[in-house]
């Protein structure tokens, strides 16, 4: 019996390097995952793998930087408190961009 591999490093920097540079989707993400690790000798990861780690580097690639909180802060009256959400990694409608009513 033959298990999925389990995504090593540079599987999951090429990953990265796909999810930034072209709008790929999952399924294609995969076999082009499948077909590097098959061409360096190893086995494919598994679908749920990919997708997983694809799903988490799409977030981060929405997560706004430090310095888009401070200048939000100082030019758009952002609340500071945003700064500690990100420090904590609390996920917050003001770290994705939206503006609190009120």
């Amino acid at each position: 019996m033959r298990f999925a591999a389990p995504l090593d490093d540079e599987l999951r920097r090429y990953i990265v390097r796909l999810v930034k540079h072209q709008s790929l989707t999952i399924a294609e993400v995969n076999r082009r995952v499948g077909e590097r690790a098959e061409a360096a000798g190893g086995r494919r990861p598994s679908y749920a793998a990919v997708r997983l780690c694809v799903h988490e580097v799409r977030l981060k690639l929405q997560d706004p930087t430090w310095l888009d909180l401070y200048l939000r802060i100082a030019y758009e009256h952002e609340s500071p408190e945003v700064l500690v959400h990100k420090a904590l990694g609390i996920d917050t409608p003001m770290l994705r961009g939206r503006r609190r009513a009120g």
